[in-house]
């Protein structure tokens, strides 16, 4: 499934992009994206649904607890 996707990152950077959830795998992958990487958090990961939320662990820095939650995301 793919969604439309934009994030805040803490020190203050958007980023957007289109979000692949792999519901079979619990993996995502941010696709055609633009800022990103200032956001500090990985294009690539895991997901979890919480809910009627999603959410997304960082791959790169799983370590620092960074996390995002996608309220109203498609959970299955």
């Amino acid at each position: 499934m793919f969604i439309e996707v934009t994030a805040t990152g803490s020190n203050g950077a958007v980023a957007t992009g289109t979000m692949h959830l792999n519901f079979n795998a619990k993996q995502y992958c941010i696709e055609r994206y633009t800022g990103w990487g200032r956001t500090a958090f990985s294009v690539v990961g895991t997901f979890a649904p919480a809910g009627r939320s999603i959410i997304l662990t960082d791959q790169n820095t799983p370590r620092y607890g960074n996390k995002i939650t996608i309220e109203g995301a498609p959970v299955g």
